[in-house]
């Protein structure tokens, strides 16, 4: 179902995402309204694996995470974000198109029958989608007692998910833990070495970071 709402067309579907969790987001995100989540780390992750030109990104589910303006500052391209459990970002034009997605910690937060949804929504944006995917049980608990990740399945039956939609899908390397990374693009064998390059600079930075952080507290 398509509205409009100020000029703008709206996918109504996704915006309400057929389900009260969004109202629950909304909540959570009201009682943690300072809080603010680091994506550099992502964002050398996601870096690490293009191998095309792109002018445009859409950070979809953006949360309150700065990935998006981490992209605009070091690449140089247009932006946009999406998360409708956040006001300012709760809406998107059914007509707009990007050359790259980005889908961090997302899905696992989608009830499973939703999901296929989801996957298709993007799919009529961009082709190119990178995925980040947890694995586990999340700590966040929702306002109405439930865990925050409500889709929990494991890596193999994620990428079998994403290649309906996306066939190239295929993973990539992820310095987080519990997670795995998925991208719906060819790569090289030389871009997954490069890939893989980066967890380890990642890995290394935390692994330092916590190591000054005990030796100064």
């Amino acid at each position: 179902m398509i509205i409009v709402k100020n000029g703008v067309k709206i996918n109504w579907y996704i915006d309400n995402m057929k389900n009260d969790k969004v109202n629950l987001y909304k909540e959570l995100y009201e009682k943690n309204d300072d809080y603010l989540r680091n994506l550099i780390p992502m964002y050398r992750i996601i870096n690490s694996c293009i191998n095309f030109n792109f002018f445009s990104f859409l950070d979809y589910g953006c949360g309150q995470g700065n990935l998006a303006e981490i992209f605009k500052n070091k690449r140089k391209i247009k932006i946009y974000k999406f998360d409708p459990a956040l006001e300012e970002y709760s809406y998107k034009s059914s007509t707009l198109k990007v050359d790259l997605i980005a889908n961090c910690d997302v899905m696992e937060h989608i009830p499973e029958n939703e999901i296929n949804d989801i996957l298709n929504d993007m799919f009529k944006i961009s082709n190119k989608v990178f995925f980040n995917i947890y694995l586990k049980k999340a700590e966040t608990i929702l306002p109405n007692g439930e865990n925050a990740h409500c889709t929990i399945k494991p890596k193999k039956w994620w990428l079998n998910k994403i290649k309906k939609i996306f066939p190239d899908a295929n993973y990539v390397f992820s310095s987080y833990k519990n997670s795995i990374c998925i991208i719906t693009w060819k790569v090289s064998y030389f871009t997954k070495f490069t890939n893989l390059n980066i967890v380890f600079i990642n890995l290394l930075e935390t692994y330092i970071s916590r190591f000054i952080n005990f030796i100064f507290k």
